[in-house]
């Protein structure tokens, strides 16, 4: 709970998922924590190692977070001041350092919320949709360079003014977007789920074209809409906060150009 608390204060917390894979439920703590991003190990883009462990969590929640390169690393050796300076290692360790330098360049390139840094990293991967193996996909950091695309914003409970925001976005193919947040601790004990969505309608025809699965188990939430339907030439972006909504936390989406 240190970490994900930490990831309220302006910082990222990038955390290896374990090697206790290839079984369900073998991501390991604090990969499992809810305010991180949870590294899986690729022996190559497209490949897991069978090492890396897998989600879900026991508890159901959507871990891995993402996957990035991690077998056969030369690496800095522990005890270089007595065998030799660098080491060829594998696992989840090696790769969690490349998506903490993936969000060292993002700060870099201007993106300075750890919340939106997070929704950028996910959003541009390489393969849609969540696997328990890879996450949210494999990192890929020309697309993420090129799509530095986000917004912050905060919303009330559901029912209450100020329950979801609306962006005007001009459609891509295809367009992904990715909105995240933090669970937050109110009065030092007690745990607030948050359960966010995005749901994106044609501007034409306000007909629903995406919306994100139930998320209270969150912090993710992921639309990719149909570019075919014909509903989705410039969609809108609503998104909502549902069940435990808590006035004044904290949002980033990303992935969508804006329609100035």
């Amino acid at each position: 709970m240190r970490l994900a608390r930490r990831g309220d204060a302006a910082q990222l917390p990038v955390v290896a998922a374990g090697n206790l894979g290839s079984a369900a439920n073998t991501v390991t703590s604090p990969g499992i924590g809810y305010n991180i991003l949870s590294v899986a190990n690729w022996t190559s883009r497209g490949s897991i190692s069978g090492s890396s462990g897998r989600g879900p969590t026991v508890g159901g929640r959507s871990k891995p977070d993402i996957a990035a390169p991690g077998s056969g690393i030369l690496s800095t050796a522990y005890n270089w001041e007595t065998a030799a300076d660098f080491v060829t290692l594998s696992g989840t360790s090696m790769a969690t350092p490349h998506i903490a330098g993936s969000a060292a360049l993002l700060t870099e390139a201007g993106v300075n919320d750890p919340l939106a840094i997070r929704a950028l990293l996910i959003n541009t991967t390489d393969n849609p949709g969540w696997n328990a193996d890879s996450g949210w996909g494999y990192a890929n950091l020309d697309k993420a360079r090129n799509a530095l695309f986000w917004m912050t914003g905060s919303v009330t409970a559901k029912n209450t003014p100020g329950s979801f925001q609306l962006y005007r976005v001009r459609a891509g193919s295809p367009l992904r977007a990715t909105t995240t947040w933090n669970r937050h601790v109110v009065n030092g004990s007690t745990s607030v789920f948050h359960d966010l969505d995005i749901v994106a309608y044609g501007l034409a025809s306000n007909a629903v074209a995406a919306s994100s699965a139930n998320t209270w188990f969150g912090p993710v939430a992921y639309i990719i809409p149909s570019t075919t339907s014909g509903t989705v030439s410039s969609p809108k972006y609503r998104i909502f906060s549902w069940k435990y909504g808590v006035s004044g936390r904290n949002c980033c989406h990303s992935g969508i150009e804006y329609d100035h």
